[in-house]
C-alpha cells in the first residue's frame, strides 16, 4: 500500500470542506443550529483523521511486513464516528412534548461520514 501525496491529502481535505460547506450552508440559510462552520470543522476534521489514519496505517504495514502485528485502519474512524455521535446526541432536547436538534445531529453525523469516507475517495 502506498502513502498519499501531499497533494492527494490536500485536495481530500478541500473536497471534505465543500462538502461540509454545501451542508452548513443550507442549514445556516434557514437559521439552524449546526451551521456552517460546525459542519464544515466537523466534515474536515473526520476527513483529517482518516487521511492521517491512512498514512500511518501505510507506515506501519511496510514497517511491519514481517511480523505478527496487523494494524486495524478503522478503528480511529470508528473512534470519530462513535465521537460525533456522542455530540450529536447533546444537540438533541426534549421540552415536554416537543424534541428539537434531531436535525442537527444528522447533519453532523452526515458531514462526518463524508469526511470520513475519504478514504474511498480514489483520486
Amino acid at each position: 500500500m502506498s502513502s498519499l501525496s501531499v497533494g492527494e491529502m490536500f485536495l481530500r481535505l478541500l473536497m471534505a470542506f465543500f462538502a461540509g460547506f454545501l451542508v452548513g450552508w443550507e442549514r445556516e440559510s434557514h437559521g439552524r443550529p449546526a451551521g456552517l462552520r460546525t459542519n464544515i470543522l466537523a466534515c474536515v476534521a473526520a476527513a483529517l483523521a482518516m487521511v492521517v489514519s491512512e498514512v500511518l496505517f501505510a507506515q506501519s504495514a511496510t514497517a511491519t511486513a514481517t511480523g505478527s502485528w496487523r494494524p486495524d485502519p478503522a478503528r480511529l474512524g470508528a473512534g470519530i464516528l462513535t465521537g460525533i455521535g456522542f455530540w450529536g446526541a447533546g444537540t438533541i432536547l426534549r421540552h415536554a412534548n416537543v424534541i428539537r436538534g434531531v436535525t442537527t445531529a444528522a447533519s453532523l453525523l452526515v458531514c462526518d461520514c463524508a469526511g470520513a469516507d475519504v478514504r474511498k475517495w480514489r483520486i
